[in-house]
């Protein structure tokens, strides 16, 4: 890793990491703030004292600029920023003290089945209390008022009534804590809760925190602890022959989606008729608002005849709800999990707590984040991904009997009540570092990627972005641990800078040291030979899952090295040589950036069941911090400055043909110069770079990737205006793409390529000079226009985000050992 910087370096490196902590900041990651600014104390140009000055102080600026509010006094309540002014000052952790019987807390909700092992495992440590309300908003206020006199703690469970009443009741003395479920994102308890009186509130599932936050104003600590269990009261012994039961743990409401579970009983007793479901939970009519609801009504009554009929006789059981579901768990082997909607499914964590084999699918994998609370291999596309992997499963003894033991110890590390209780040990004693909430896995979860791609990372331009890009998206996959082998070693971080920051990646220097290899054929960077040596024996040390290859050079140096040809994915193939066909079809995978770069492939010999896409990645944006109106007539340009790119037209237009916009600005930020053009076309940019008078034109160079999206968020208006040529390109514009995900709205050209995203009813196309300058002009002078514009290319831009191309790309780069079951 590149450690050696000048001062302006560290200068840059310090301010992006306050930024970064900002960020993390308004997002509620409080706990990640303060591992930024802890990092940033490594390249503060200041003495420490001035430097939690300087913190305040460029968090109110930024939150200006940002438009965004930010109350410094609440910051300055929150116990992460403390302990960290704390260390920063001191270099001292704060010191905590425990809990004793002196310690009062009070538990408060109309449902606390969820909060039972917390209520036990204070019981023992301190006074408890507990304030069952009748209904989400109906209590005994005298009983409450009665027990709010006598608690130091106060723990809402439920963002309900409760919570609301609480934070109007509490006195300043007492800390107040609230758990947030799913049910509550659905109500308007939250909007009503006296944030400034509340601690922190406590998420049980990320999707729930992103949810909410999104959402409500929500200005308190925010903190993700999951669900706990009493997990050894589920290590029971299976019963013989479980591996044919399905368990389908509480039916209703009707999106648990037991007419699912249903479809997954009949195609599998299609391949066996060992196979039968078993039903726990309340029967529909024993809930009045469920068989009072005329949908619910005529959603259950044909379902429960359909159960009753021939099809089903003698192959569906329903048992009541009870507390015996860890027995219940002995008779299953399967548990089911296939809901429109989700928070956490508690359904799910039980069953792995018996040994029994989840597999997940339905809204709760695809709309609610399922993969960021469970292991990635027991989520399903679909109902016949689950039927795939049951029958797959229950052919091989030895796997399943494996499996079983392994989502037992996950539940285990990662829900327990003593792992649990643990961190809300920490949240209530304001120990540091409580909530990192990571989730822990086996170590035979884990997927080991190499990277290598024929890209200096000390040049920024589209391919070392693209690189860049492609780690933050796979590194979102926290079972993905990733080796970036390095073409050239690193003199300037100011493109690794966000990604160096990730847990989950090693940087490899093959210069460095000894080296990877005796001799180089080229000791400034790896030749496309040289590469693949590298790979082979960083392979046969290591042992990695998947290698993904960007060179196309690179390929013809492995045709005898089949171990590591199955486990490469090959992506940006220039050329495709007819010697190249049998490497590639023998790979483990092809990427190609579109489908028409993939129908491309394949008419040139590679075998379509190899090739998968993988699109351009760019950093996730929500909408609610998208303003799709033009806030200025700034112009932006960022990238390689070329002939294909237009960039001497492109300048050339805005200085002449707009020389009247006198309100008008262009920012070019340059990545870098080709060199390859016509000379006399080189030398017209240098010249006009060098001697530009028009002081509506600012010129950035060498400037970091925050940096840029700062740059383009504070413009209106983005330029992908090109040569003709790349009218016949099979690949986007990640930068067009970029501009679209920050709401900015592209001059871009009319061709297929972009017609095929951004649709032909597009209002920004130019292919020539005055059709640009004519659509500059449109966009900065219609109001109308620019908001349809800046919609249409933040809507298209979504799927090209870091988290749904991860979605899409994920099974690809998953190990074979881990998915192919």
């Amino acid at each position: 890793m590149y450690t050696d910087m000048s001062y302006r370096e560290k200068q840059k490196r310090y301010q992006s990491l306050v930024r970064e902590a900002w960020e993390k900041y308004q997002q509620g990651e409080n706990s990640q703030m303060v591992s930024l600014l802890e990092q940033s104390l490594e390249y503060t140009p200041y003495l420490r004292a001035e430097t939690v000055s300087d913190w305040v102080t460029q968090f109110a600026q930024i939150s200006t600029k940002e438009r965004k509010d930010i109350d410094i006094d609440l910051l300055s309540d929150l116990t992460e920023w403390n302990q960290m002014v704390t260390y920063a000052t001191t270099s001292q952790r704060m010191i905590t003290t425990e809990l004793t019987k002196n310690t009062t807390i009070l538990f408060a909700g109309h449902d606390l089945r969820f909060v039972t092992p917390l209520i036990e495992y204070y019981s023992d440590h301190c006074e408890v209390l507990v304030d069952k309300w009748k209904a989400t908003k109906k209590h005994d206020q005298a009983l409450s008022n009665k027990l709010l006199e006598q608690a130091n703690i106060i723990i809402c469970e439920w963002c309900v009534g409760n919570a609301v009443w609480y934070s109007q009741h509490k006195k300043p003395s007492q800390k107040m804590f609230i758990r947030l479920h799913k049910f509550e994102l659905f109500t308007e308890y939250p909007a009503q809760v006296e944030w400034k009186s509340v601690n922190g509130i406590i998420f049980i599932a990320p999707k729930m925190r992103e949810t909410a936050l999104d959402k409500f104003d929500i200005k308190t600590n925010c903190h993700l602890i999951y669900n706990c269990i009493h997990t050894q009261k589920f290590n029971l012994a299976k019963k013989e022959g479980c591996e044919y039961n399905l368990g389908f743990l509480g039916y209703l409401p009707k999106t648990k989606r037991l007419d699912l579970a249903i479809e997954v009983l009949l195609k599998l007793r299609r391949k066996s008729s060992n196979y039968k479901l078993f039903i726990k939970g309340k029967h529909p009519s024993e809930l009045s608002w469920i068989w009072q609801n005329k949908e619910e009504k005529d959603y259950y009554n044909p379902l429960l005849k359909r159960i009753e009929s021939k099809e089903l006789k003698g192959c569906v059981f329903f048992e009541g709800y009870g507390q015996n579901v860890p027995e219940w768990f002995q008779n299953v082997g399967y548990v089911l999990s296939v809901s429109d909607v989700e928070g956490s499914h508690q359904a799910v964590a039980e069953g792995m707590s018996s040994a029994t084999i989840p597999m997940i699918s339905g809204g709760f994998y695809h709309n609610y984040a399922a993969a960021s609370l469970y292991p990635q291999r027991y989520c399903c596309e679909s109902v016949d991904d689950i039927v795939r992997r049951i029958h797959f499963l229950n052919q091989d003894e030895s796997l399943r009997f494996s499996l079983q033991e392994e989502v037992k110890e996950y539940a285990q590390r990662n829900f327990d009540a003593q792992v649990i209780s643990e961190q809300w040990d920490n949240l209530l004693l304001n120990k540091p570092s409580s909530f990192s909430s990571k989730l822990v896995y086996s170590t035979r979860d884990f997927t080991r990627i190499l990277l290598y791609a024929d890209i200096n990372l000390n040049i920024i331009d589209g391919s070392s972005i693209w690189l860049t890009s492609l780690i933050n998206t796979l590194a979102i996959e926290k079972t993905f641990k990733i080796c970036l082998l390095l073409k050239s070693s690193l003199s300037t971080s100011t493109v690794v800078n966000n990604i160096e920051e990730i847990n989950s990646i090693e940087i490899i220097d093959p210069f460095a040291g000894e080296g990877l290899l005796s001799q180089f054929e080229n000791y400034k960077e790896l030749t496309a030979r040289d590469s693949i040596r590298c790979l082979i024996y960083l392979d046969k040390n290591r042992k990695f899952d998947t290698i993904c290859i960007r060179s196309s050079h690179a390929v013809n140096f492995l045709k005898d090295q089949k171990d590591t040809i199955k486990k490469s994915i090959f992506y940006s193939l220039s050329s495709i040589k007819q010697e190249y066909l049998k490497v590639l079809n023998n790979s483990k995978y092809i990427a190609a950036q579109t489908e028409l770069l993939a129908d491309n492939y394949v008419n040139r010999g590679i075998h379509k069941d190899k090739i998968f896409i993988l699109p351009p990645m760019i950093k996730d944006v929500e909408r609610n911090n998208i303003y799709f109106k033009r806030i200025n007539c700034n112009l932006v340009y960022c990238g390689k400055l070329s002939a294909g790119y237009h960039a001497v037209e492109i300048i050339k237009a805005f200085k002449y043909k707009l020389a009247h916009r006198r309100n008008y600005n262009l920012h070019l930020i340059v990545a870098k110069i080709m060199i390859n053009d016509q000379p006399s076309y080189t030398k017209e940019l240098n010249n006009i770079l060098q001697n530009n008078d028009d002081k509506r034109i600012k010129i950035y160079y060498e400037i970091t990737r925050n940096e840029v999206l700062k740059i383009i968020q504070e413009c209106s208006l983005g330029i992908s205006w090109r040569s003709p040529e790349f009218d016949r390109s099979l690949e986007l514009s990640t930068k067009t793409l970029e501009y679209s995900s920050l709401g900015k709205p592209v001059i871009l050209n009319r061709n297929p390529i972009n017609e095929s995203l951004y649709g032909k009813d597009y209002p920004l196309y130019a292919n020539t000079e005055d059709e640009f300058c004519a659509k500059v002009d449109l966009a900065l002078s219609n109001q109308e226009v620019y908001s349809q514009a800046s919609q249409i290319a933040f809507g298209k831009s979504q799927q090209f985000m870091f988290s749904k191309v991860r979605e899409k790309i994920r099974s690809k780069f998953v190990a074979d050992r881990i998915m192919n079951w």
